[in-house]
């Protein structure tokens, strides 16, 4: 859990001075959760028209859509968007950022419903999620003075997505 296992050992890492230490815990955990993240996610998008079909009939073929793009904002759900700060303490970083967010989301929904329809509302908030998430991301790059490659698990998420695509392609044959 983000709350009790990793924000607690990133604290002390950092207190300690143990910079490389936090930096590679965080990377852990993102690459935990993103191993559960990413392939249900994957999977979700990909059946999600026999999904729909099964649980409420080809009736409702339409909406396999806003399945997929759940599954879009579930993918990016792996990233915490506060862990370092509540590390380090700063509360008034994260009461930024969702205050933000909170403003730019409900705009970025209801621009894109009024251009979209309801696919639009929703893509609104999924771009919402992923802004928030990857501002946090960059954001503590810069204040921590690390490349954001230096700390997410790249090469992980690239193995766990390209397995979840292959397992999910051989289940549709």
């Amino acid at each position: 859990s983000v709350n009790k296992v990793l924000i607690p050992e990133l604290s002390r890492a950092f207190v300690d001075g143990h910079i490389n230490e936090a930096r590679n815990k965080y990377k852990k955990a993102t690459s935990e959760l993103a191993w559960l993240h990413i392939p249900a996610a994957v999977g979700l998008a990909l059946f999600a028209d026999p999904v729909v079909e099964l649980l409420y009939t080809n009736q409702y073929e339409g909406s396999a859509v806003f399945l997929r793009l759940y599954a879009l904002n579930y993918f990016f759900n792996h990233l915490p968007y506060d862990a370092f700060d509540r590390a380090r303490g700063r509360g008034g970083s994260i009461l930024a950022r969702l205050s933000f967010f909170a403003f730019i989301t409900p705009v970025l929904v209801y621009v894109l419903l009024k251009a979209h329809g309801p696919v639009g509302a929703m893509l609104g908030a999924v771009i919402g999620n992923a802004m928030m998430r990857w501002s946090s991301v960059l954001t503590n790059a810069r204040v921590e003075g690390w490349s954001p490659l230096s700390f997410l698990p790249l090469k992980a998420w690239l193995g766990y997505g390209a397995a979840a695509a292959i397992s999910t392609g051989a289940a549709l044959l």
